[in-house]
């Protein structure tokens, strides 16, 4: 009996044991459980946040295209593409973030590196952002006139003449004769002289010096004065080059289309200061008729200040005067229906072109320069006018006389004329030329887009897209 009982002792101790056991496993089971769920619930969070990072990132991707999109047109539109300005820093807010744009300029390599920039919240840290940038590089390349490297003549039935004193150090194309009478001189180490018809030497001038020549001299003919033409002999003619031939090249003026710049110029008489006015207006009845009076410049009696805007506030054209600095800035392509002429001693600032249904005039000392001082310091890169007079009806076209100092590019449709110990620094084409009483021409290169004849390609360079 008590053996018995000592055995059921034995199992009841047993089965509390088992009961402990049951326990131990149920709560390692819950605890198991409990682990597992909270990775799933983790992951799934994980997973959800990694979706809408990736959302995200999509959406800014997908702004930064559209900011170099924008930078492209901006940059395809611009007036001139090669201005360091062409392609301003700006952003603006569209559904689901904000697109920027912006670009930097390569002068060496006539390259933009172009940028688009997209920004959206970030859905997996509230308080950040998700940025994306991508960029493109695009070449300009201008397709220019060479006639804006000369001083060129238009009219095939009369004669440049240079007179009296005056000195050209600029090179020069002719249709027509070329007549340089006593102590007229051309110059220049770097100078191409070509005259279609007959280049005519009248007592002591000269193409060049025997110790100094020119750089080349193509022309039809030579002659002493008003004698019979004959091929160039050099020396013989007083005519001084490293190169001499007979067969200039064949260059044709390019066309001015003043009823387009009329229509178009910004700002003009079709599209009006955004900000500010010049005095009088650019025309007077909107209809180019040149009735407008000849608009000053540079006037002693007030400053103006005249800003054209596109949709997104940048200035794309600007006339401004301040008569404390006495400094014109200029900004695109300008248009004015009547006759222009500056009074002051002006400094201007900027690249751009200025439309005339008129004449130009600068003279009695005004000065009109691409720095202070009008000196051989000026930088043509960095601040270039130039003024198209396009009258049809004046005898004279463009006039600088009298002391007068004009740095920059002039586009003539009639005459043009400089005299009495006036200064022009850049290259003229007209109609005819005629340079008197110790008139002085120097050389200049590289006319801004706007310009007659100037036309401008922008093409994407392969393989340069990043992002």
């Amino acid at each position: 009996m008590t053996g018995l009982m000592n055995v059921l002792r034995t199992l009841r101790s047993r089965l509390a044991d088992e009961r402990g056991i049951a326990l131990v496993m149920s709560l390692t089971f819950m605890l198991i459980l409990a682990v597992v769920m909270t990775a799933a619930i983790g992951n799934a969070t994980s997973s959800v946040h990694h979706a809408n990072y990736s959302k995200a990132d999509q959406v800014a991707m997908s702004l930064a295209e559209a900011g170099l999109s924008e930078a492209l047109s901006v940059l395809a539109a611009a007036q001139d593409a090669s201005f360091a300005s062409a392609v301003p820093t700006r952003s603006r807010t569209l559904e689901g973030g904000t697109v920027g744009m912006s670009g930097t300029w390569d002068d060496a390599t006539d390259t933009w590196t172009l940028y688009g920039t997209g920004t959206v919240a970030n859905p997996a840290a509230p308080g950040s952002t998700v940025t994306r940038t991508v960029s493109q590089k695009v070449r300009v390349s201008m397709g220019a006139t060479p006639l804006w490297s000369y001083l060129y003549h238009d009219d095939p039935t009369s004669c440049m003449t240079v007179k009296n004193n005056a000195i050209i150090s600029s090179p020069l194309y002719v249709r027509g004769d070329l007549c340089l009478s006593p102590n007229s001189h051309i110059t220049g180490s770097d100078v191409s002289v070509q005259v279609i018809g007959t280049a005519r030497l009248w007592n002591n001038a000269t193409i060049g010096y025997s110790n100094a020549p020119v750089r080349e001299v193509k022309a039809g003919g030579c002659a002493d004065g008003g004698g019979p033409p004959r091929v160039c002999l050099g020396a013989a003619d007083r005519v001084y080059a490293q190169t001499l031939s007979g067969t200039p090249a064949q260059l044709t003026k390019p066309q001015v289309d003043l009823p387009f710049w009329y229509e178009n110029a910004r700002p003009g008489p079709k599209h009006a200061c955004t900000s500010g006015s010049v005095p009088g207006g650019f025309d007077v009845d909107q209809t180019m008729d040149g009735d407008r009076a000849a608009f000053d410049l540079s006037p002693d009696s007030t400053d103006y200040s005249c800003r054209y805007l596109d949709d997104f506030g940048n200035v794309t054209g600007e006339l401004t005067w301040t008569r404390a600095n006495a400094t014109l800035t200029i900004k695109g392509t300008i248009f004015f229906d009547g006759s222009l002429t500056s009074s002051s001693g002006t400094k201007y600032v900027g690249r751009g072109a200025i439309y005339s249904s008129g004449s130009f005039t600068l003279t009695n000392g005004a000065t009109l320069c691409g720095i202070s001082g009008c000196t051989s310091a000026w930088d043509p890169d960095v601040n270039l006018l130039v003024v198209i007079a396009g009258t049809q009806t004046a005898q004279i076209g463009a006039l600088i006389s009298n002391n007068a100092v004009y740095q920059g590019a002039l586009y003539v449709v009639g005459n043009y004329q400089l005299s009495n110990n006036a200064v022009n620094w850049g290259p003229v084409i007209a109609n005819r030329l005629d340079l008197a009483n110790n008139g002085v021409i120097k050389p200049l290169t590289k006319v801004p887009a706007g310009a007659p004849g100037i036309s401008q390609y922008i093409a994407v360079v392969p393989g340069s897209w990043q992002g």
